[in-house]
Order: structure tokens, then C-alpha cells, then sequence
């Protein structure tokens, strides 16, 4: 369950979320990759170490630099999930997969 955020931070945690489910939706993430990972460290580098089509590439530093982005997203919160939803569910994005989803 997500923590508990201001209007600001709950608007980036969902962008987080919303980022990680399009990294999934175009390979980056995947349930695996999260399962390998016990870090956000590790997941950073197990999802830059995924091979990509050359247009997708600069989307792996968008995907990264969104983990730095919400508090949520700890060590030991990396660590507890196994699936791309679990660490979803870690923001305050929930299932979305709308780019919108701040608009």
C-alpha cells in the first residue's frame, strides 16, 4: 500500500508508477527483472542490462531515473516484491497505463 504523500509527491509517485508500467508495456521491466532485483540499485542495473530495440533505448534512463523519483521505492521495498504490479503498487499509480494520467 502506498505511504501516505503530499499533493506534489502523490503527483510524481503516480508518474513513477505510470513510467514503470510503460517500461513493461515496451519490455524493459518485467516481472523477472524485478524478481532478480533486491535493490533499486540492482533493478537499475538489470533494466539497463535488458537489450532493446535502438529507439527504445534512451526510455531504459527514463525508466531509472523515475526509481530515484518516489520515496516508496526503497531497498527493502525492491526487495519485498517479485512482479512489475508489486513495485507498481509501491506508487500511487496503481494500474494505469495512461501517459495522461497527470493531466
Amino acid at each position: 500500500m502506498p505511504a501516505l504523500f503530499n499533493a506534489d509527491t502523490t503527483n510524481l509517485s503516480t508518474l513513477v508508477g505510470t513510467t514503470q508500467n510503460r517500461g513493461a508495456a515496451v519490455g524493459i521491466l518485467t516481472d523477472a527483472i524485478v524478481a532478480a532485483s533486491t535493490t533499486v540499485q540492482g533493478l537499475k542495473d538489470n533494466i539497463m542490462a535488458v537489450k532493446v530495440h535502438n529507439d527504445q533505448e534512451n526510455y531504459k534512463f527514463v525508466v531509472t531515473k523515475a526509481l530515484d523519483k518516489d520515496p516508496a521505492i526503497t531497498d527493502a521495498a525492491v526487495n519485498g516484491v517479485t512482479t512489475v504490479a508489486g513495485l507498481v503498487a509501491l506508487t500511487q499509480a496503481g494500474a494505469s497505463t495512461d501517459i495522461n494520467v497527470l493531466e
